[in-house]
């Protein structure tokens, strides 16, 4: 295929979720680009906020209902109220948030991500073993008892989508932005290993696609384990995967793009045997007269 076909059909696909699509959006303006960017991010932060409120909001709510009255976070020192050692608020498949006296009270991990509320921190852990220590602000004063609680969730029930959804689209655009700056130089040195030569731009435009794709990818995979039909450790595996996936997708979108056509791949000029200077070769007259005319030296 010439670079003249190749460069009509990169240009007539412009979905850049397809290596020929993506090879047509480096002709893109900087207008069309960023809308396109704020649509994947958007459709992205959608699926997000969904798993996250079917899954996770039903239990915050629970936990919520299940807060003792007298519960209180004052200079960093949490104060469940309840008088057992540990107390389960609320829980499914998903996640489980337990009210602990210390946070080497040991209970029952049956959910993907168990939260301990403990006196000096909360601690997130996982089924897969790891965890995460966030300790309590020392100036902070807040009333956690049930009524408190549950006032503030009916407050901010109905904004907290929203803002949620900016939030991460946000933080998906910020990302997206700053991992493509390297893919873009992948992109520039696979492209001229295979002679071509999007130029720096194109190259961040098809980098941009390689984002797309991953972050759709994983997307996808939030939302399947959401519908329960992946584990945490599937979708913990395809949050490093995308990465993989966008660099073998911004492979295939590299050999779409068309060839540089450089001095090598242009023909020789043919001469024509028809031209008024070479005469007609089937015309013997011509021929016979031009033979004769070059003997005479002084013509």
């Amino acid at each position: 295929m010439d670079s003249e076909k190749e460069d009509q059909i990169s240009s007539e696909f412009g979905f850049p979720l397809t290596p020929f699509g993506a090879a047509g959006f480096i002709h893109v303006s900087g207008t069309r680009l960023f809308i396109t960017s704020l649509i994947f991010a958007c459709t992205c932060s959608i699926i997000l906020v969904w798993g996250m409120m079917s899954i996770y909001v039903p239990v915050l709510v629970q936990a919520f209902n299940n807060s003792s009255e007298n519960s209180e976070l004052a200079e960093g020192v949490y104060y469940s109220g309840h008088s057992s050692q540990s107390t389960k608020l609320g829980s499914n498949t998903f996640l489980e948030i337990w009210a602990v006296k210390s946070i080497s009270v040991q209970t029952p991990h049956t959910s993907d991500i168990r939260v301990h509320l403990a006196n000096d921190r909360i601690r997130i852990k996982s089924l897969l073993g790891y965890y995460l220590d966030i300790h309590y602000p020392e100036d902070w004063f807040v009333k956690t008892g049930k009524a408190s609680l549950l006032a503030f969730w009916g407050a901010t029930k109905i904004g907290f989508p929203f803002l949620a959804g900016l939030v991460i689209c946000v933080i998906i655009l910020t990302s997206w932005t700053v991992v493509s700056f390297f893919y873009a130089f992948f992109v520039y040195v696979l492209a001229n290993l295979f002679k071509r030569n999007p130029g720096l731009s194109s190259s961040f435009k098809l980098a941009l696609c390689g984002s797309y794709f991953g972050g759709i990818i994983f997307s996808i995979s939030a939302g399947l384990y959401v519908l329960d039909y992946i584990s945490l450790l599937v979708v913990t595996a395809f949050l490093p995967g995308q990465f993989i996936a966008s660099l073998c997708f911004l492979f295939l979108s590299v050999i779409c793009l068309p060839r540089d056509s450089g001095p090598e791949d242009l023909d020789e000029p043919q001469s024509n045997p028809f031209t008024p200077d070479q005469g007609d070769p089937f015309n013997k007259s011509s021929n016979s007269v031009k033979s004769k005319s070059s003997l005479n030296p002084f013509d």
